[in-house]
């Protein structure tokens, strides 16, 4: 028995060591089990070949750029560069710098998920079959499991090449990395822990703040309908030069 807590122990420090990967491990397996449900409950083939033509390629390329989107509005570095750029007012460009900081990195990370549902679903043949098949409603006929076949090629065929590029790029950029390998590895595990220590100092100092703004609030038992009416029509959007993050803030802060 003394077997399994070391077992759950290894486990919890393989998790706690890799989180990225097996993050992105999960997102595969929920990727690929998900189109499969997908496409066997939802999709259904019409028997109109003009119709069968959108309907086939609408549902293999729409999951993949609405998880892409996802991915990308989800990923904090994406948002952080998006900041900054907005910030630094005095470059011309601003998006295409943002573009610059946040492209390569925000970009590959965020074609992992799509990427597997287009894989599985060039390698379950159906949607393209559907689109390119004269007979659709007929999935015995050799016209359909030809472009059915031709679909699967296409899905081992687009994820060599994702394994290709996806090598060759992280060997480029290892090797131009001026960091030693001990070096990066520390990098990485120290902004790790640093995300972790912020994350839960903001937490705290969050948690005395906000008490303090809504003690004062109530301070009085139940404020006046005046006072919900001044908090309710606080704009703190408009001024970017002060500290302010909610209309209650702004009242506590001026009551002092």
């Amino acid at each position: 028995m003394s077997k399994i807590p070391a077992f759950l122990t290894g486990v919890n420090n393989l998790l706690k060591s890799h989180p990225v990967c097996f993050t992105n491990s999960f997102l595969i397996a929920l990727s690929a089990g998900g189109e499969r449900i997908f496409q066997t409950v939802v999709f259904q083939c019409p028997k109109d070949v003009y119709t069968a033509w959108y309907y086939g390629w609408i549902f293999l390329f729409s999951p993949f750029f609405a998880l892409f989107i996802c991915a990308m509005v989800m990923n904090n570095t994406f948002w952080l560069h998006a900041m900054v750029a907005n910030i630094e007012r005095t470059i011309k460009t601003p998006v295409q710098r943002m573009l610059q900081k946040a492209c390569v990195k925000t970009f590959c990370t965020s074609l992992v998920v799509p990427s597997t549902w287009l894989f599985v679903s060039l390698l379950d043949g159906e949607y393209v079959a559907c689109s390119l098949s004269k007979t659709p409603d007929d999935k015995s006929s050799l016209d359909y499991q030809h472009f059915k076949a031709m679909s699967q090629m296409c899905g081992w065929a687009f994820l060599v090449l994702v394994i290709v590029v996806g090598t060759v790029c992280t060997c480029y950029m290892r090797c131009c990395d001026k960091k030693t390998y001990l070096e990066a590895r520390y990098a990485s595990v120290y902004t790790s822990v640093e995300d972790q220590v912020l994350e839960k100092e903001m937490q705290e100092k969050a948690q005395i703040v906000a008490q303090q703004h809504v003690g004062a609030l109530f301070e009085s038992n139940m404020p006046a309908k005046e006072v919900w009416d001044k908090i309710a029509k606080m704009d703190v959007t408009k001024d970017a030069t002060t500290n302010y993050y909610s209309p209650l803030q702004k009242w506590s802060s001026s009551k002092v």
